[in-house]
Formats: structure tokens, C-alpha cells, sequence
């Protein structure tokens, strides 16, 4: 009976199931909040970053310091005038890690150099000893204007290199350091800051300058330096005599005719190909061994008047990569003659008459 009653309640009671392994449960939960925690670290830590490197650029990057440079750097400029010799040791002219570079004309900006300050003054501390030292008046030419480097640093320190070009000397603010050459960091500039207008209107082409409908007399003799043939080209002195230092970005070049009144605009066209061509070609044409009188002779407009006879003149304006322009004349009747970047009287080499000539048809 006993045994009876056991089978009898043993069939009729399921069969339970095996309690869960609630060790293996929890430390798979544990297992997925560490990884969701971890994911949400990762992505708070990257936010994070990316938070600090635009509050906080200088902490972000340190070994390029982001140092804006003043609404007028050149209130900062400090010229040592006490009286003692212009000339001192041959030691840095300013210190590595400037974060801008300011060029000042008599105390006015003329352009701020903020892209890898750096290499400007790296050629300014490699610049060579000054080997014919001279006392403050032994060498002042009046007529010069002063120029002088503002350099600013991280923290708000600046220091002050002035280019002193009647005693050819390159002089730290304070006279303490003075070096020679100092139209070399003068080209060594403005080479780079061409480099940053140039990158800063990357994408954006410059338009060709319009031609002048007409030319006056006057205008034909560039009798005073405001008639003379434009030149915006970012450049400093005479020793880089290049006209075009840097690559063109648009040729406008234009051909006038005889007119009652100096000569007329009578065709046009705009260059955007083989630019280097041309910009090699304009350069050669200013040349040293293409001034006649090198070689004894005289150019073939050798008196104002005489501009007044010329009855046919292309003029080409060459835009260049930074955004600025220059202005040549060439001469085609009744002789040959280029004048421009300031200097007038060279023989047009018969290759850029050609291209003149392509662009613009062949001279009547």
C-alpha cells in the first residue's frame, strides 16, 4: 500500500527543472554594464578632447601656439635711442617660438606675417655679422623710411628688429645684437607672406584688372611717380628685382591705338593658361642685359616728349597668386621699349612680343 502510494503521488507531481547557475547570470550582467560603462568612457573621454583642443588650442598643441596678433602691432615697437654705437653682439636677433611678425613702415603696419612665423626668424638669426660697425651718425641717409620687425609671443612679450637700411644693418630694439644684410630678411618676409595671402584666397581666383579706356599724354611720359605704370607686388627695396617673384593667378592684357588725345583701348583679352611662360618671359625683359644703355646705347624713348609719339602700346596686367598686380607697358610703335616695376627704358625681348602677338593678334 505504502509502495502504492508513493508511485501513485511520484507520477503525479512533474519533474521540477534544475535551479539556475546564478553565478554565471550575474557576472554576465556585470560582464555587459563594464562594457557599456567602457563605451561611454571612450566616447566621453573623446568629447572631452575635442572640447579642450578648441577652448584651449595652446594646451592642445603647444609646439604651435595659436598667438593673434594685435588690432595695431606696431604700437609695440621699441627703438633703442640713447645715444650708445649701432652696434652690438652677434647673438640671436630675436628668441625661436614667435607667434606672429609684424612689418612696420615709420610706425604703421605693412603687413602681418602669422603663418610659421618661425622661419622668418630663423633667416633673421642666420643673418651675418656686421663686420664695418658705425657710430649712430656716421651713416644716416635722410629720405629713408624707418622699418622695423614687431614680433609678438605667447604671453603677450614682444620683441623689436629694426632694418636699418642707410647703415645696411639689421639691429635688435634694444642695441643689443646687430647682424648685416638685412634686405635678405626683408625678401625672406615678404616671400612668405606673398605664401600666406596666397593660401588664404585659395579656391578664389583673383579677377583681371580692367583696362584704362584711355591714356593721356602725360600718362604715356610718366612724368611723376603717380603716372608710373602700377606695381602692388609684395616686395621690399630694390636688391629683389624681380618683378614677378611669385606664380600668376590672371593676365588681363591690353592693346591701344593712336588716339588725338595720347591712345584709345582697341581690343582685350583675358590669360588663365601657360601663365608661367609668360611670367618668365616678363622677367627676362627686366633684366639687366636688356637695358640698352649696358651696352652702350640709349633707350628708344629717351625724353618724356618723345612719349607722346608712340601711335600703338600693349599693356599687360599680371595678377599674381597673393591677389596683387602688376602693371607693364610694352612700346610696339613707333619703337620697342618695357617699362614698369619702376624702371622704364628695356628692350621687350622678341619672345614676349610674340606672345603679345598671340594673345592679342599681330601689330599692324
Amino acid at each position: 500500500m505504502t509502495d502504492s502510494l508513493h508511485t501513485l503521488l511520484n507520477d503525479a507531481i512533474p519533474e521540477l527543472h534544475e535551479p539556475p547557475d546564478r553565478l554565471y547570470a550575474i557576472g554576465r550582467r556585470v560582464r555587459r554594464v563594464r562594457t557599456r560603462w567602457a563605451v561611454a568612457g571612450s566616447v566621453l573621454a573623446v568629447a572631452l578632447l575635442a572640447t579642450a583642443a578648441t577652448l584651449f588650442p595652446n594646451i592642445a598643441s603647444r609646439s604651435t601656439p595659436m598667438v593673434r596678433p594685435p588690432a595695431d602691432p606696431c604700437r609695440f615697437l621699441v627703438r633703442h635711442r640713447d645715444g650708445s654705437p649701432m652696434y652690438g653682439g652677434n647673438g640671436p636677433l630675436a628668441d625661436p617660438g614667435g607667434g606672429w611678425a609684424a612689418f612696420c613702415v615709420n610706425g604703421r603696419p605693412s603687413g602681418t606675417l602669422t603663418t610659421k612665423p618661425d622661419r622668418l626668424i630663423g633667416v633673421l638669426n642666420a643673418l651675418p655679422a656686421l663686420t664695418n660697425p658705425k657710430q649712430p651718425r656716421g651713416c644716416s641717409l635722410a629720405g629713408l623710411p624707418n622699418t622695423d620687425f614687431v614680433i609678438g609671443y605667447l604671453g603677450g612679450s614682444t620683441r623689436t628688429v629694426e632694418m636699418d637700411f642707410n647703415c645696411g644693418m639689421a639691429r635688435s630694439g634694444d642695441g643689443t645684437v646687430v647682424r648685416s644684410d638685412p634686405q635678405a630678411a626683408m625678401n625672406a618676409f615678404f616671400g612668405y607672406y606673398r605664401e600666406q595671402r596666397a593660401a588664404a584666397t585659395a579656391g578664389h581666383t583673383p579677377g583681371p584688372v580692367p583696362c584704362t579706356a584711355r591714356l593721356t599724354p602725360d600718362e604715356l611720359a610718366m612724368t611723376s611717380a603717380r603716372l608710373q605704370p602700377r606695381d602692388e607686388i609684395l616686395r621690399w627695396g630694390r636688391s629683389d628685382l624681380t618683378p614677378l617673384p611669385m606664380r600668376l593667378a590672371v593676365v588681363k592684357a591690353c592693346r591701344y591705338v593712336a588716339d588725338p588725345d595720347g591712345v584709345r583701348l582697341d581690343r582685350q583679352a583675358v590669360v588663365r593658361t601657360d601663365l608661367e611662360g609668360l611670367r618668365s618671359v616678363v622677367n627676362r625683359s627686366f633684366e639687366d642685359s636688356a637695358f640698352p644703355r649696358s651696352q652702350g646705347q640709349h633707350p628708344c624713348l629717351d625724353r618724356p616728349d618723345q612719349a607722346r609719339t608712340i601711335t600703338r602700346l600693349d599693356v599687360l596686367w599680371l595678377t599674381d597668386a597673393s591677389g596683387k598686380s602688376l602693371e607693364v607697358r610694352i612700346v610696339r610703335k613707333p619703337c620697342a621699349e618695357v617699362a614698369g616695376s619702376g624702371r622704364s627704358g628695356f628692350t621687350p625681348a622678341a619672345e614676349l612680343r610674340t606672345a603679345l602677338d598671340q594673345i592679342l593678334g599681330r601689330t599692324p
